[in-house]
């Protein structure tokens, strides 16, 4: 993500970082069950779009 394309709806710096922070966060938190979930049932199921 680019700062100057959020400097236009003029936020903070900080207020930019928090932003962001609670975007990607669950994001990476939803990585680990998704790891195990694909030892599970397999690559496969997650990467062939139905």
């Amino acid at each position: 993500m680019s700062l100057p394309m959020w400097q236009i709806f003029d936020l903070s710096l900080t207020q930019i970082g928090l932003f962001i922070t609670c975007f990607e966060g669950p994001m990476a938190l939803a990585q680990v069950p998704a790891d195990f979930l694909s030892e599970r049932l397999g690559e496969r199921f997650f990467l062939i779009k139905r």
